[in-house]
This record gives structure tokens, C-alpha cells and sequence, in this order.
């Protein structure tokens, strides 16, 4: 055992006490995965602490980003009575680990050496990290399951938003939402967390439930939701698109039909913008193209649903007056007989019947 001694007289002051140092590496690792943690904090201290995070510590440092959880570290630290003299000295240390992700830990390893590089035991860190595999439901109203309705997912009691599913056809099954792997850090470290999921979608409004709140817990990897039953908002405006198309269909001497476009003629259409009091009349005009087919798309408002049985919620129709012409430059023909009110839908693509000029060969 060695005694240090200052100019003949034993030591008691701490500024002749001898420093010694040594390098210290090693690796933080998940507990589970065995993968390095970056950015774990480890401190250092000569007695077992309280806490991982006790601030009166020898010395501190982080794991790397560039080799994951590996740490590389020379500390130092004086000793009155060293075990090799003034040439050396050996101690236990202790490590406090630390990192948002996972539990802190506390590790102890003996005989650190002086003067030397002392590779330690990888020290494990248990995740905070949880999940569930899947979270899914169907969404549905009075026409049945319904697609592209926005489902959101927030998590824990400050109700944070976590993910957007629209519903989707899902192994042969419409109006599905589905959240997979569903992660959260569990900071209280108690394996659970309140979710909620809700519609909010702009052309939807939830009936039954509003939300569904549902605690998640990672021994529990699947949840399968009530459905959410809902209703299509009613919009302020209403539009749809109406297409058509005009040709001839030409016998020939033959005995054969060959149809040829009718390009340029105006076709108008004319309906009350307001279709609940009848007023505000439109008028729109659409010429047919090289190919004799028009495409247009009219608007219009109504503050009170259809009477009508059929009507998908939030959609409307009215009725429009589309006019053929009679005749065209250079051509003989009669397209009034289609001529006539129709009735126009918001939820679907209208295609009105082909006008057709039939003529015969002389």
C-alpha cells in the first residue's frame, strides 16, 4: 500500500493528492434489441447514487451517433492512498444512464485501471417505447359503408394527433380505417394509453358515436372499434358534371350505319341557381368537339334536402333544360327531339343520352 508523502510530512491537503486517469469505452444498448442507443447520457461516479441522474459526478459523456451506443471516455480522479504508489491505482465505478426513450439505469463495474483502457460490459437500457400491432373499424351511414371518410388517432391525456386514415376497401370490406403499429413512449412507464378516434372529415359529421376512447395497452396487440355510423354534410354549393355527345348515323347504299360526329353545334342549358326558391336563372352554352361530344359542369344552391326517396345524404339534384338545334349550316338535320328537362345529380357523372340524326343514302 502506498502513502503519499509531501516534503517529509503525510499528506492530508487535496492539492498533493496524486491524479490518476484511464480511458473507459464500451456500449449502451436497447435491452430487448440489442441495437446501440444514440445520445444516451452516462455519468460517472466513485460511489453507488441515489439516482442515474445525480449531478455530483466525476465525470460525463454520451453515446455516439456515428457507431450507435458505443462511448469512449478518460476520466480522472485523485486517491491519498493508491494501490500501486504513485505509478497507478484501480477503483470501482458506477454508471448512471440516461435517455428520453427508456428507463434510466444504474451499473457498477470493478477494478477500472490507471494508465490503461478498460473496455466494460455493454449496459442495457429497457424501452419506454409501446405499441399495438392494429387499431381498425368501419365507418358507415344510411347508404351503407362508406370510402374516403377521414379518420383521426390521437394519443395520451394531452390528446396529441398522432395519424390520418381515410377509409378504404380492406380485404374485400368497405369503410375500413386501419392504424398499424401504433408506437407511443410510455414515460410513466405504466404500458398503457388512452387513444381517441374521431371523424373529422369536412364532408362528415359522426352520429353515433362522436369518439371512441379507447385505453391501449401493449398486452393487448389488437383493437377492433365499433363502427362509426355518420352523416354527409349538406354543402352550401352543389355541382355536377353533364356530358353528352352528337353524330350522325349514316346508312349507306350498302345497307350499312356509319356514324359521324357533329361537330360545332351549341347545345344550352338553363336552371334556377337557386333551386329552392326557383330564381336566379343560368343559361350555359357548349359547342360539341371534332369527335361531336360536349362536357360542361353547372352549379346551384338548395337549403333543404330532396324529398325524394334515393337521394344519397349531402347530395341534390334539380332540373336543367338542355336544347338541341334543329338545323346547322351546310346541314340538314333535326336534333330537337332531345330537346328537354332533365334531371341533373350531384353524385354521379351525368351522361345523357347520344343525339342521333339518322340518314339514308339516295
Amino acid at each position: 500500500m502506498y502513502r503519499n508523502i509531501c516534503n517529509g510530512v503525510p499528506l492530508l491537503l487535496l492539492s498533493c493528492q496524486p491524479t490518476f486517469t484511464a480511458e473507459i469505452s464500451g456500449y449502451v444498448l436497447d435491452a430487448e434489441t440489442d441495437d446501440g442507443i444514440e445520445g444516451a447520457t452516462i455519468r460517472f461516479f466513485d460511489k453507488e447514487p441515489e439516482t442515474a441522474t445525480e449531478t455530483s459526478f466525476l465525470s460525463e459523456t454520451a453515446t455516439s451517433s456515428e457507431v450507435a451506443g458505443y462511448f469512449i471516455k478518460t476520466i480522472g480522479w485523485r486517491d491519498l492512498i493508491s494501490n500501486f504508489g504513485e505509478d497507478g491505482d484501480y477503483r470501482d465505478l458506477y454508471f448512471g444512464i440516461q435517455h428520453p426513450e427508456y428507463l434510466p439505469g444504474i451499473f457498477h463495474t470493478e477494478g477500472i485501471f490507471s494508465n490503461s483502457l478498460n473496455v466494460v460490459p455493454s449496459m442495457r437500457l429497457v424501452s419506454l417505447r409501446r405499441s399495438v400491432d392494429e387499431i381498425y373499424g368501419t365507418v358507415y351511414s344510411q347508404d351503407g359503408l362508406q370510402n374516403g371518410v377521414r379518420v383521426t388517432l390521437s394519443l395520451g391525456e394531452n390528446d396529441v394527433l398522432y395519424d390520418t386514415q381515410y377509409t378504404a376497401r380492406i380485404n374485400d370490406v368497405d369503410g375500413v380505417f386501419q392504424f398499424s403499429n401504433v408506437e407511443w413512449l410510455d414515460t410513466d412507464n405504466t404500458g398503457s394509453i388512452v387513444s381517441y378516434v374521431r371523424i373529422e372529415d369536412p364532408s362528415y359529421t359522426a352520429v353515433n358515436p362522436a369518439q371512441i376512447t379507447q385505453t391501449l395497452s401493449e398486452d393487448t396487440p389488437f383493437y377492433e372499434l365499433e363502427g362509426f355510423e355518420v352523416r354527409k354534410k349538406r354543402p352550401d354549393v352543389f355541382s355536377a358534371q353533364i356530358s353528352g355527345s352528337a353524330y350522325f348515323s349514316h346508312q349507306t347504299a350498302q345497307g350499312d350505319f356509319v356514324d359521324v360526329p357533329i361537330e360545332g353545334i351549341e347545345i344550352s342549358l338553363q336552371w334556377n341557381y337557386d333551386d329552392n326558391n326557383l330564381s336566379d336563372p343560368r343559361t350555359n352554352y357548349v359547342r360539341t368537339d371534332s369527335s361531336g361530344r360536349f362536357e360542361t359542369q353547372i352549379s346551384w344552391t338548395d337549403s333543404l334536402p330532396d324529398p325524394e326517396d334515393g337521394i344519397p345524404q349531402g347530395e341534390d339534384q334539380l332540373p336543367v333544360l338542355i336544347q338541341f338545334p334543329s338545323s346547322n349550316t351546310g346541314l340538314v338535320f333535326d336534333l330537337s327531339i332531345y330537346s328537354g328537362e332533365y334531371t341533373i345529380r350531384s353524385w354521379i357523372e351525368n351522361q345523357l343520352p347520344p343525339a342521333i340524326e339518322v340518314t339514308q343514302n339516295q
